[in-house]
């Protein structure tokens, strides 16, 4: 046997390795704790305090830039109230709202404003119908485990236009955390995915 002094996280011939760029962090202005939090620094407003079973909350829509990474890691990271915990088979949706302009309120699917606010979808109609029209990235599977650490998962995403915002669906029956002391511990981090050559 010969060994080549190689290990397993070795590149193979021909592999093209991947790299994150500068990543978009969505998180409460006021209670996310930069310094300290895992998520990033915040660049942009999305306050996922108190969002109720069944509520929806829209983030701040972002440029994603004219030259810009064809897929991106996304991360939702969320926590609950001590004693109040979700049934393992709920989940937290996680949807993006393509758009055809950086101003907030123009060309947004779904009835999206483009600021940080609670989503209902379109005035006369219902907030299932106006998601139908947004990208899901997909669903934070929770578990039920008594412990007040926050629960996140990581996807794989394509967004299809320059513009977009991030939307956020509470899916369970239990409200996320209703205090801003862990907030922190709250946020949507996407980072652009590049490959190297």
């Amino acid at each position: 046997m010969i060994c080549t002094g190689k290990s397993k996280g070795d590149l193979m011939p021909n592999v093209i390795p991947r790299h994150e760029g500068p990543a978009f962090v969505w998180a409460d202005e006021t209670d996310y704790a930069a310094g300290t939090a895992v998520g990033g620094t915040r660049t942009d407003d999305l306050d996922l305090t108190a969002l109720a079973a069944g509520a929806a909350r829209q983030g701040v829509k972002v440029d994603l830039g004219e030259k810009r990474a064809r897929q991106y890691a996304v991360t939702l990271s969320v926590e609950f109230v001590n004693g109040d915990f979700p049934d393992a088979s709920e989940t937290i949706d996680l949807y993006w709202g393509p758009s055809l302009s950086f101003t907030a309120g123009t060309g947004n699917t779904g009835g999206l404003a483009g600021t940080d606010a609670a989503y209902t979808g379109y005035a006369a109609s219902s907030l299932e119908r106006g998601l139908e029209q947004l990208q899901k990235i997909g669903s934070l599977h929770l578990s039920s485990d008594d412990d007040p650490l926050p629960q996140l998962e990581t996807f794989i995403f394509e967004p299809m236009l320059r513009y977009g915002q991030p939307v956020v669906v509470n899916r369970c029956d239990t409200e996320v955390l209703n205090s801003a002391g862990n907030a922190d511990l709250m946020y949507i981090r996407m980072a652009p995915l590049f490959d190297s050559v």
